[in-house]
């Protein structure tokens, strides 16, 4: 049996208007969903689900923390999460999932509704994470530091553009750095 197989809600038997479900996502389940973004965790996920007016209702729950990589150290980093998420789920020919409604097929009758708590999870992880300052793998950060770009002043620069650096000059008057005309001269061969 599928370990994801447990997800499932089965909307054609339901015996009321109103079921609720309780699911621990941990590193079992992170696993099983196989992304490279949440590599463990520890989240209580309390699922309503409601009948009205022909459709449903997914009422979502979700509180704990998630385990994932550092932008900067590449580090695992723990991520709270609380989150609160309604879908709206009804019955069609054929699935389908617009964002606004899930349609699943009246022979199927049934939804696994795990990948939608894990998307749901990965929206709350913000585009840039990192440890607070001074929790990121001391190694990488010294290995880090050697490789940064710095001007003739030795001020860091903070967004290097392809062809400026501290040695040479380009059309701007902007440093160039001799590795590109290298990297150029492979373009050239092409």
């Amino acid at each position: 049996m599928n370990t994801l197989d447990s997800y499932k809600v089965d909307l054609k038997n339901m015996r009321s208007d109103r079921s609720e479900y309780q699911y621990c996502l941990d590193k079992a389940f992170f696993e099983a969903i196989n992304d490279v973004l949440i590599r463990d965790g520890n989240v209580s996920v309390n699922l309503l689900v409601q009948k009205v007016a022909g459709s449903y209702e997914f009422m979502f729950r979700m509180e704990g923390m998630v385990r994932i990589p550092c932008d900067r150290c590449l580090d695992e980093m723990e991520l709270p999460v609380e989150r609160v998420s309604c879908v709206k789920v009804k019955m069609g020919d054929e699935y389908a999932d617009d964002g606004d409604m899930i349609v699943v097929p009246y022979e199927d009758g049934v939804l696994n509704v795990a990948h939608l708590m894990y998307e749901i999870i990965a929206l709350e992880i913000p585009i840039k994470h990192v440890h607070a300052p001074g929790d990121c793998n001391v190694v990488m950060m010294r290995v880090l530091k050697e490789h940064e770009a710095a001007d003739e002043t030795g001020t860091v620069e903070e967004n290097t553009s392809v062809g400026a650096s501290r040695h040479g000059a380009d059309d701007s008057g902007k440093s160039v750095d001799p590795r590109w005309d290298e990297l150029k001269k492979i373009l050239d061969n092409n």
